[in-house]
């Protein structure tokens, strides 16, 4: 298990009401969770990283494993997640939101919930988007997932990029 926390450090906009989170680095995509107890279950899945990784990046539902294209979060507390840049809502059904960065780049949030925005809005980086499903009594996860130029792309290199690269 990978743990993984970020601060709850996120203000009220007096303008707006919106809650914001306060990136330390605005130069850089931001994480997208909120919640001291959120942790990394699942990676994403390389067929060029050793077999016991591979493992732990597998995800497993109906009965079936399958490679991790995104970052499942997980944890016994809600958490929140925010916009990793700039943005458009293009869609929300059944819990899973999809997010346009820009024509070339957009993300998927499977199990969110508390949308704080409708389809066809804009958010701003850091922005607070909904919160984390309850999967089951007392387990919070979502699934993010980037997709570059309608392929699957690695989150975590996404997070290590820097907002220049998506204008």
């Amino acid at each position: 298990m990978v743990s993984f926390h970020i601060s709850s450090n996120y203000t009220t906009n007096a303008l707006d009401k919106t809650e914001v989170y306060e990136n330390v680095n605005s130069k850089k995509v931001s994480k997208i969770v909120i919640g001291d107890d959120a942790y990394i279950k699942s990676t994403y899945y390389n067929v060029d990283d050793e077999a016991i990784k591979q493992e732990k990046s597998l995800l497993f539902y109906k009965n079936t494993y399958y490679p991790n294209k995104g970052i499942l979060y997980e944890s016994e507390a809600s958490f929140s997640l925010v916009a990793p840049l700039n943005g458009k809502i293009i869609s929300y059904e059944n819990e899973v939101m999809t997010f346009e960065i820009n024509n070339d780049v957009y993300c998927k949030f499977y199990g969110i919930v508390d949308l704080q925005y409708k389809v066809g809005d804009i958010v701003k980086q850091d922005y607070i988007l909904g919160n984390a499903l309850e999967q089951e009594k007392g387990k919070y996860e979502t699934l993010f997932l980037v997709f570059k130029n309608n392929s699957d792309y690695n989150p975590t290199l996404f997070f290590n990029d820097t907002i220049d690269k998506y204008k």
